[in-house]
């Protein structure tokens, strides 16, 4: 797993290529993001776009990281385009407490969003937007 920070405005953005695995790896990448909460970060966006696989101390890096900064007042948002990623975030339900996006400008953008504009995050992001048409309906139909 290779990773780097980078700033734009007031917005800390870490871009993440490869497997967020455990090992060495995943605790110098702990150690990296809490350097970086430590010295201020408080609007973070984690860039997966480059990101071929997250296990589960992947997740944990994320949930872990997400929860540090709720407390310090923060934010964590993720930007995913793959569709194994995606899956994961499914499967584990992460997009119920995060906010996910399918471009890094898209992420930036959001920041600038008042809260009252932006758009649910309640559903996943899947490849077949007909699917949560048709789930919704099932749900309002019963």
């Amino acid at each position: 797993m290779k990773y780097q920070s980078r700033q734009e405005g007031s917005l800390t953005i870490v871009e993440i290529e490869g497997n967020m695995v455990g090992g060495p790896a995943a605790d110098a990448f702990r150690e990296f993001i809490s350097e970086l909460i430590e010295g201020g970060a408080r609007r973070m966006i984690f860039d997966l776009s480059r990101v071929r696989y997250v296990a589960s101390p992947g997740a944990g890096m994320i949930i872990a990281t997400y929860t540090t900064l709720a407390k310090k007042g923060g934010t964590l948002r993720l930007v995913i385009n793959t569709e194994r990623v995606k899956n994961l975030i499914h499967l584990i339900q992460l997009y119920r407490i995060l906010e996910i996006y399918e471009t890094l400008q898209e992420a930036i953008d959001s920041f600038e969003t008042p809260p009252a504009e932006k758009t649910s995050r309640d559903a996943p992001l899947d490849s077949n937007p007909g699917a949560s048409k048709k789930r919704d309906e099932a749900v309002s139909a019963g």
